[in-house]
């Protein structure tokens, strides 16, 4: 049996095992564990994952050739092989019944202040929405594209040459070459971060074709009006703009007024900084949602004053 082969069948007897109504704790972990080994298994499974919510949507439809394909929730008697390799079968059907369907609707996702989203698309890329964000996604035949209207996303994009995956955010216009990386949008300014593989950025304001960039794993491209600035190199940089999916937020030397605005990304309650003190220089790791305990450490640290209005907290000197 070729490596392949192998990480296919691994892949589907845990997408069995997990539709079990037995499914523990301790399965989930082994499951994180083994899904963590390797991309191989991450793409494997989301693959079958994603085609086994497909065959669900097919079967929505009334495609009669998807009736009977579902594999249920096994019983113990159940041979776990046998309904892995009954998934294999289905997820397979659904993927060729897909190709004669119509283009998928759109797709939209949100997450309130404070929340955190993750989900899969039908061609088994994932995307991991931050706090206050908005996508709109649609996978179709010839392509996958995703709009960030506002907010930030972590992207995992399953490698297809035939199918581009591209990324509209406001101005920016991100087209992958096989990649994970990150967007964030605030208003016109774009920044996109690659952990893995490359990605061709384009502002689409400017019209000469050399505006467009290609940046690989560890650089970090931002976008705003008609500028395109390139920061190569800046691996640390990458992993302190992806700190978020830790729920963490990692300052190097930023103003103590724009840790401020990081910290309300996150919550409903507001952290509001006087001019006097709004450019004391911090750095640090520091919980996104422990707004109070950030606070309590600038005050001991610099002496700083905090008083409470309404449930917002005011730093003054």
């Amino acid at each position: 049996m070729s490596d392949r082969a192998r990480i296919e069948e691994e892949a589907a007897l845990w997408v069995a095992r997990r539709d079990d109504a037995g499914w523990s704790e301790a399965d989930e972990s082994a499951l994180q564990g083994w899904l963590n080994a390797a991309m191989a298994h991450k793409a494997a499974y989301w693959r079958l994952e994603a085609g086994w919510r497909m065959a669900d949507r097919i079967r929505a439809l009334g495609n009669g050739a998807m009736s009977r394909a579902r594999v249920r929730r096994r019983g113990f008697g159940t041979p776990l092989l046998a309904i892995a390799a009954g998934l294999v079968t289905a997820v397979g059907l659904s993927l060729a019944i897909l190709m004669s369907l119509p283009p998928q609707p759109l797709q939209n996702v949100v997450t309130a202040i404070g929340e955190q989203k993750r989900f899969g698309l039908a061609d088994g890329s994932r995307i991991e929405l931050n706090t206050g964000s908005a996508v709109r996604t649609t996978v179709m035949v010839e392509n996958r594209e995703v709009w960030l209207d506002k907010g930030e996303a972590y992207f995992e994009v399953t490698h297809d040459p035939d199918r581009p995956f591209v990324v509209h955010a406001g101005i920016a216009r991100i087209t992958v070459l096989g990649t994970k990386f990150a967007v964030r949008r605030d208003a016109d300014r774009v920044t996109v971060s690659v952990v893995e593989g490359r990605v061709q950025v384009e502002n689409t304001t400017r019209l000469n074709a050399e505006e467009k960039s290609v940046i690989s794993a560890g650089d970090i491209v931002v976008t705003e009006q008609t500028s395109l600035l390139l920061a190569p190199y800046a691996a640390e940089r990458v992993e302190s703009n992806l700190a978020w999916r830790a729920g963490r937020l990692h300052f190097d030397e930023v103003t103590l007024g724009q840790a401020a605005a990081e910290f309300n990304r996150y919550s409903k309650r507001k952290l509001f900084v006087s001019p006097a003190v709004g450019d004391i220089r911090i750095g640090g790791s520091f919980e996104a949602g422990n707004m109070g305990g950030f606070v309590r450490m600038l005050a001991d640290a610099y002496g700083l004053t905090v008083t409470e209005n309404s449930g917002d907290l005011i730093i003054s000197d």
